[in-house]
C-alpha cells in the first residue's frame, strides 16, 4: 500500500532501482519501463497499490490452485489440506459450482503423489532460490565443484523439467524473473564457463 502523496518518492526510488539493474533488461524494454514510470510520476497516482492492505503482497494463493483447474478442465486435481485455501474455494465466489467434482483436498499423508508433489517442488523452490540469489559467474564456479552424485541429481531435475515442457508447455508454472531464466541452462550445463557468456 503505498500513500499518494508519496508516489513521487516512491516512482524516484522505482527509478533508481531500473537503472541500478538495467544491465539485465533488453534496451528497450528499460527504455519503455523508464517512460511508463516517468509517466506515472507525473500522474501522482500509483494504480494497484494504493488503498490495499500495507505489507501484504497476496491476499490469498487460492487463484493459483483455481488457475490450474481452469487450465485443466479435464483433470482431477488433489490439494493438500490447507485451510486458507479451501476458505478461499468456499468464500471467494471464484470456483465454479461445476468444478466441485474436480477437486479435493487430501491430507499429504494418505496422498503418495502429493508428499512426492511437496518434496520436488521444495527443490525447484530452493534452486529458484539460489538462481536469484546467484551472479552466472557464482552458478559456473559452483557447478565446477559440484560433486558428481549432485551433477546426477541436477540431470534428473533437468530431464524431469525438460518432459515436463515437451509434455505440455502449462505443466511449468512458476514466478520469476527473465534473468533467472538466463541462469537456468548455465545451472544445468549449457554454459561451461564465464567466457561463454559474453
Amino acid at each position: 500500500d503505498v500513500d499518494p502523496l508519496k508516489a513521487p518518492k516512491f516512482w524516484d526510488e522505482f527509478l533508481k532501482l531500473a537503472e541500478k539493474n538495467q544491465i539485465v533488461l533488453d534496451p528497450v524494454n528499460y527504455q519503455m519501463l523508464k517512460g511508463m514510470m516517468s509517466i506515472a510520476k507525473r500522474k501522482g497516482a500509483v494504480e494497484f497499490i494504493e488503498g490495499y492492505n500495507a505489507l501484504k503482497l497476496i491476499e490469498s494463493f487460492g487463484v493459483f490452485y483455481v488457475t490450474r483447474m481452469v487450465m485443466f478442465p479435464n483433470s482431477f486435481h488433489i490439494f493438500d489440506e490447507e485451510e486458507v485455501v479451501q476458505d478461499y474455494f468456499l468464500n471467494s465466489g471464484l470456483v465454479p459450482e461445476s468444478f466441485s467434482k474436480k477437486y479435493k483436498f487430501s491430507n499429504s499423508n494418505l496422498e503418495n503423489g502429493v508428499q512426492i508433489s511437496d518434496v520436488l517442488m521444495g527443490v525447484l523452490g530452493k534452486m529458484f532460490t539460489y538462481l536469484r540469489l546467484s551472479s552466472q559467474e557464482e552458478i559456473i564456479k559452483n557447478r565446477d565443484v559440484m560433486s558428481e552424485i549432485a551433477l546426477s541429481n541436477l540431470g534428473f531435475v533437468m530431464m524431469l523439467l525438460d518432459r515436463s515442457e515437451n509434455q505440455c508447455k502449462a505443466f511449468l508454472n512458476h514466478v520469476a524473473s527473465g534473468y533467472e531464466h538466463l541462469k537456468l541452462p548455465i545451472l544445468f550445463g549449457a554454459v561451461k564457463s564465464e567466457q561463454e557468456l559474453y
